[in-house]
């Protein structure tokens, strides 16, 4: 669990950080490592966080393609709900 300032912390909530602008300097990358690293769960989950990035429903979305992994497909079907 994150413990800042001694209190521990459960749920992470996202209402920014879905894109890159979001993150404009190393510190910001820094927090967000650190929050994705910790236990606490995650609002949205670093996988719909992603699927819902403007840039890749443009591109097509995950999972499509000569370069799709099995994590790219697996986030793809988590937002699909399968």
């Amino acid at each position: 669990m994150l413990q800042p300032s001694g209190v521990e912390v459960a749920l992470v909530y996202f209402r920014a950080g879905y894109t890159p602008d979001d993150y404009p300097t190393e510190a910001e990358w820094k927090a967000r490592r650190l929050l994705e690293r910790s236990l606490a769960v995650k609002c949205p989950s670093i996988a719909q966080h992603l699927v819902g990035a403007k840039i890749l429903q443009r591109r097509g979305g995950l999972g499509r393609g000569p370069g799709a992994t099995a994590s790219a497909q697996a986030a793809q079907a988590a937002h699909r709900g399968a």
